[in-house]
């Protein structure tokens, strides 16, 4: 059930009923399309409101944290932190109950970033000895990089500091690496360094000056299972010029492997897990053309996108694949569909929902774009909500593009994403529940 306060509407394409969670008003967001800002049980929404969205902001700068009753639209908790940046926020999400609330604060003293966890009705606040970045299925553990150090491999993800107290690393670092926190006790540890991932996994260091950083890391859905995103960042390289690996490992660290190294995934982006918590769906291109036509399909989108012409070359289209853990098989997932933007695949395994970045393929080129989704047992397509990404401002770097990122809830039926209202970053509930019965 959702309250009626919330503005509403019926997608006439798709006859998906819509619902826009903030006012138009003050920017906010949801965290990401991996974790859902939908409570457990379905009646609760935690989401981050930036203080403005007109300029970047800047170390010290407070965002603020809320929680919203969706039953009755009322907002039920808020609290502000220094500790958020401008794609997830303070990355805000729930553990195993509608209870707890985990997020990030910072110590703006020492400019050190840690991780809270909340009890919403008693008030309660704990502090844990790092940062959150995923809490896991059965909310007993926190996993984080470094989110400090994740902003020098690409802007939005982390946290904002000044720059002399962000550590950069020197290759792989045995210090910095993938993180654990216990969120019963509180206590934090390095569950395993850059250093030895790599050397674990059998991959070789870069030879050129650079380090290794952590981007995305992701429980599997049974939660036995790693996902982690590790980008080399040259010395030399400008903003988002990385190298980019896919590990997956235990959840105790152990058993590191390169399912997909940087020569595979050029060009791709945005792996996450399948519910089957055995394999991964993402944007590839694949099969990969040679070298020399990647190269000039390269050459010829980035002239025509400085002409401002929309450009898709064959040998660049991107699919949704499924990637087994061990990177030993890679399928297309959806045959004869343009992967593009966030996927993720509902419990059930039948409905794989995906936006677009407004330069992609299946974008209107008008500053909106789809929420897609794929029937993948029949592939066909349904556009099921046209939303405008447009903000206000955009960053230097982008850093400010609104990304619908469209995420599951936990019981399946409803997709929470971004939009533009005006040019004000909002938030809005898609129910689900009626496609998913025809399938």
């Amino acid at each position: 059930m959702i309250s009626d306060k919330f503005k509403s509407w019926t997608e006439p394409s798709s006859s998906v009923k819509v619902y826009q969670i903030t006012d138009g008003a003050r920017p906010a967001i949801h965290r990401f399309y991996d974790t859902s800002p939908i409570s457990p049980s379905g009646r609760y929404i935690a989401l981050t409101e930036f203080p403005f969205d007109d300029r970047l902001p800047s170390p010290g700068d407070r965002a603020r944290v809320f929680v919203v009753d969706l039953h009755t639209g009322d907002e039920v908790y808020s609290t502000t932190t220094a500790a958020w940046d401008t794609q997830v926020g303070a990355h805000a999400q729930w553990g195993k109950s509608d209870e707890c609330v985990y997020f990030n604060k910072m110590d703006t003293e020492s400019w050190i970033p840690y991780g809270v966890k909340v009890d919403i009705f008693k008030r309660i606040e704990q502090r844990l000895a790092f940062t959150v970045y995923m809490i896991s299925p059965d909310g007993s553990r926190a996993l984080s990089p470094c989110l400090r150090r994740i902003g020098i491999a690409q802007p939005g993800y982390g946290v904002m500091a000044p720059a002399e107290k962000i550590p950069r690393n020197d290759g792989a670092s045995m210090e910095d690496g993938l993180f654990v926190v216990d969120t019963e006790t509180g206590h934090a540890r390095l569950l395993i360094s850059f250093k030895d991932l790599l050397s674990r996994a059998g991959c070789v260091a870069r030879p050129e000056p650079g380090g290794y950083y952590g981007f995305h890391v992701k429980w599997s859905p049974s939660g036995d299972r790693i996902m982690f995103i590790v980008r080399f960042k040259p010395e030399s390289a400008g903003v988002g010029k990385t190298q980019n690996y896919l590990f997956t490992l235990n959840a105790d660290g152990s058993d590191p492997v390169l399912a997909l190294s940087p020569e595979a995934w050029e060009g791709g982006h945005h792996p996450n897990w399948c519910p089957d918590g055995r394999s991964i769906v993402m944007n590839l291109i694949h099969p990969r053309a040679s070298s020399w036509r990647l190269r000039g399909a390269n050459l010829a989108t980035r002239i025509a996108r400085k002409l401002g012409v929309r450009l898709f070359m064959n040998s660049r289209r991107l699919s949704f694949v499924k990637i087994d853990e061990r990177g030993r098989k890679i399928d297309v997932a959806a045959p004869g569909i343009v992967g593009s933007g966030h996927p993720s695949i509902d419990p059930s395994s039948r409905l794989l929902v995906s936006d677009s970045y407004p330069s992609e393929e299946p974008a209107f080129g008008d500053g909106t774009v789809p929420i897609r989704g794929i029937n993948l047992s029949t592939g066909e397509e349904t556009c099921l909500i046209r939303i405008d990404t447009r903000p206000r401002y955009n960053g230097t770097n982008s850093e400010y593009r609104i990304d619908p990122h469209p995420a599951w809830e936990l019981a399946g039926t409803r997709i929470t994403f971004n939009g533009s209202v005006h040019g004000c970053r909002s938030v809005f509930v898609a129910d689900l529940a009626d496609l998913l019965s025809t399938l």
